[in-house]
């Protein structure tokens, strides 16, 4: 039913974003947050912010920036940087879903889908997709150009590492680094577990005693950068001051979630 349902949203020009590929990715909740940082940013008298997107998929989250500005702003741009490749050692994450999402990557289906779905809302000239391994195409991207960048590809210790030494450089003073996928903060885990975990590539497991389910990579990657951050049902950000990365308040996110999602 899931790829039938596929077909039929892109013969219709439907947007999809639902079970097939995992084309939803993450927890919905987080979108509002999402939403409510530009909301902000408007409010600050950001008219026109630039996003910088690392890791898009099948484009949800691409989209909630997309709107979001369309909703609160004067305009602005999404720069999608994902190679819409595979990238999962399927030998140490073995679920049914990251075999279906390694295929969807292999055969070019989620980037199709990626591009549908910006087309549906009709936000081709706002989301820049740019093809391409981010340790490849974050480098060439100049220095304080971004008031948001946001951190949402590969959960893997050393790619997440990576993807904030650059995305740190690439925010303007007083911008913001957020990401995705925080479920637990350094402090809250067990170190050498998780430290265990990101070095096995282990993507999504349950934390010991308590049971919660956390990707290692990105808690040992983000608390090493940067410490505590703010962080929002598993959405995190902080903000340049100077040489500084501060947390901050958001304004009250509305209730629910994005309603393409």
């Amino acid at each position: 039913m899931g790829l039938q349902e596929v077909r039929s949203a892109l013969e219709s020009g439907r947007p999809y974003f639902g079970p097939e590929f995992a084309a939803r990715q993450g927890a919905p909740r987080r979108h509002a947050y999402m939403q409510a940082v530009v909301r902000m940013l408007a409010d600050e008298g950001i008219r026109s912010p630039v996003i910088l997107e690392v890791g898009s998929w099948a484009g949800g989250s691409a989209v909630t920036w997309g709107r979001a500005l369309a909703r609160y702003c004067q305009g602005g741009l999404v720069f999608c940087v994902d190679h819409w490749q595979p990238y999962w050692d399927l030998t140490k994450n073995t679920e049914d879903v990251y075999r279906k999402m390694d295929q969807a990557a292999r055969d070019g289906a989620i980037f199709r889908l990626f591009e549908h779905n910006v087309r549906a809302f009709g936000l081709e000239r706002m989301v820049v997709p740019i093809r391409g391994h981010s340790k490849e195409i974050l480098p060439m991207l100049p220095s304080g150009w971004f008031d948001l960048t946001f951190i949402d590809g590969s959960h893997a210790y050393r790619d997440v590492r990576g993807d904030l030494a650059e995305c740190r450089r690439l925010v303007r003073e007083g911008g913001i680094l957020s990401g995705d996928d925080l479920e637990l903060q350094m402090r809250d885990c067990d170190l050498a577990y998780t430290r265990r975990m990101a070095e096995e590539g282990r993507d999504w497991v349950a934390h010991p005693g308590g049971g919660t389910h956390y990707h290692p990579g990105v808690t040992l990657a983000v608390g090493e950068a940067l410490g505590d951050v703010a962080c929002w049902e598993g959405f995190w950000a902080v903000r340049r001051r100077g040489e500084a990365w501060t947390r901050f308040d958001l304004p009250a996110p509305e209730p629910g979630w994005p309603d393409h999602l």
